[in-house]
């Protein structure tokens, strides 16, 4: 299973491809599906805030089940508490760059992975 920051890696992206036109949430959740598809995993992304009103987008991506923090937290308390929860914390791969979740993920031996990394692999 694949946790991913949404918004760290958007960030991300962004600063390794200043020179081309931004990508969008969803379009970043499709690309990141299908990846998860050709590799046989599965995966969440999850992004702060509460996300568009309309979320129908978001549907129907293959690996990927996409989350959005809601009102009074945000996605590195969520991913935080999916580490801390999950049962099987060694089969976990957390992408993010910030050093909170690593250090979350590193101290249940989850995999971590920076973000910039995981969208090189991606390209």
């Amino acid at each position: 299973m694949v946790i991913i920051d949404g918004h760290n890696l958007l960030h991300s992206i962004r600063e390794v491809d200043e020179g081309s036109e931004s990508i969008s949430d969803v379009q970043l959740c499709r690309i990141v599906g299908r990846y998860l598809k050709l590799i046989g995993e599965k995966g969440e992304i999850i992004f702060d805030g509460t996300g568009p009103r309309d979320k129908s987008e978001f549907d129907n991506i293959s690996n990927l089940e996409v989350l959005f923090a809601g009102q009074g937290t945000d996605a590195d308390t969520v991913i935080e508490d999916k580490i801390r929860a999950n049962t099987a914390p060694k089969r976990l791969t957390i992408v993010s760059s910030d050093r909170r979740l690593r250090k979350a993920a590193q101290t249940r031996k989850a995999t971590v992975g920076k973000s910039q990394v995981f969208w090189n692999n991606l390209q």
